[in-house]
């Protein structure tokens, strides 16, 4: 492969990466927001369901959307998935599914 389209590659590579990444720190951020605003959690009290539904259909659409992009435009400049790629995006859709189910079960848990 020559040196650009593997450069191109590892940069897809590196994307997803950072995106996976993004998801753990947007989650933790959301959930201390959630902690420290008294408005926060009333906002999550009234309409938990819409809050937890666009959460989570965010963090589906954009997040895990965004790896598989990165992924398939890697194989593809790459000329093939590799067994290390197979298993960075699976665990990167694990990783951003644990945190996705972390933050909607926390925002189930504000008291009312």
């Amino acid at each position: 492969m020559p040196q650009r389209a593997d450069d191109l590659a590892s940069k897809f590579w590196d994307m997803g990466n950072y995106i996976a990444g993004f998801t753990a720190v947007h989650m933790v951020a959301f959930l201390l927001a959630i902690g420290g605003q008294r408005d926060f959690q009333s906002v999550i009290r009234e309409r938990r369901g819409t809050v937890v539904g666009v959460t989570v259909l965010f963090n589906v659409i954009v997040y895990l959307g965004g790896v598989w992009a990165c992924f398939y435009a890697e194989s593809y400049v790459r000329g093939g998935a590799t067994y290390p790629m197979w298993l960075a995006i699976a665990c990167r859709t694990a990783w951003i599914l644990v945190f996705t189910a972390l933050g909607a079960s926390c925002m189930y848990l504000v008291r009312s």
